[in-house]
């Protein structure tokens, strides 16, 4: 072997204490490193956060958006913004729905019962409509903003390219 090749490989530096290795013009010494909180209170923090959080806000989410899709549709959807509106509280709805599924099918994990592969098979599923609907949601809020600039700019022609009977451009 070469001489370039045996100055690559590690060297045992010391024999007794803490195992030292060392690379030509390094020096590495590997330590016990001791975690800053223990595994059971990591899984409770974790069980707290993600469950119990995850489930207030989903709830509260629900709850909610199941108010605003009331009061717009009895409000009626003779504006566009209604419509938008409406939709953006359905998407959000039916987020906030995927939230509540996502932490309690999470939940069985802490009773000591087994995820079945059901449930994780019915996540990975619904885990892409999932990522559809936030992209809808995106594209609804794109629309609101656009409607609204619309409404600034162009303030008294807004009605004509907005309105539900507006002519289509062919």
């Amino acid at each position: 072997m070469s001489a370039a090749m045996v100055s690559m490989t590690p060297v045992n530096v010391q024999e007794t204490g803490p195992k030292t290795t060392s690379l030509p013009g390094t020096s590495v010494q590997s330590l016990h490193v001791h975690p800053i909180i223990s595994d059971e209170v990591r899984d409770i923090l974790f069980y707290v956060l993600v469950q119990v959080v995850q489930l207030i806000f989903a709830t509260f989410g629900i709850i909610s958006n199941l108010i605003n899709v009331t009061v717009y549709t009895k409000m009626g959807f003779s504006e566009t913004s209604s419509i938008t509106l409406t939709a953006l509280s359905l998407a959000d709805l039916v987020t906030e729905l995927w939230l509540l599924l996502m932490a309690a099918s999470l939940r069985p994990r802490y009773f000591g019962l087994g995820v079945r592969p059901l449930s994780v098979t019915l996540m990975n599923l619904l885990s892409t409509a999932s990522n559809a609907v936030l992209g809808y949601g995106s594209w609804i809020t794109a629309i609101i903003s656009v409607e609204r600039c619309l409404c600034i700019v162009f303030p008294m022609k807004v009605r004509k390219f907005t309105a539900r009977g507006a002519p289509h451009i062919h």
